[in-house]
């Protein structure tokens, strides 16, 4: 993200939603203007720790911020999919991996 979240009341119950789901998350943050305390909320559920946090002051740099994301979770574990060909080199035969942005509201509703 590259700012403040217009519905930053459902990143703790989205972050919940996805920790139940065994789903980790990780944040990009892009410029002076986005939120550390948003991004680490949707990443570890609080501000206490900015694990799986990362930023970059410009759009130009997000390239190599999402190689060093994407390096340091293929070293971290075996995605479902993912099939390793006897070298330090992975394929990505079935794997699922992507990224968004979006939240459909009718699924994140918030008990009043």
């Amino acid at each position: 993200t590259d700012g403040s979240a217009s519905d930053s009341y459902l990143l703790q119950r989205s972050f919940g939603i996805s920790s139940t789901n065994n789903v980790t998350v990780y944040s990009v943050g892009v410029g002076a203007n986005a939120s550390v305390a948003e991004l680490s909320i949707s990443a570890n559920g609080g501000v206490d720790t900015t694990t799986r946090v990362l930023s970059t002051s410009n759009y130009v740099e997000l390239p190599a911020v999402i190689l060093n994301l994407t390096d340091a979770i293929f070293s971290s574990s075996l995605i479902e999919g993912q099939e390793s060909n006897g070298t330090n080199q992975r394929t990505l035969e079935n794997a699922n991996f992507g990224f968004s942005g979006h939240s459909d509201k009718t699924y994140l509703k918030v008990k009043t």
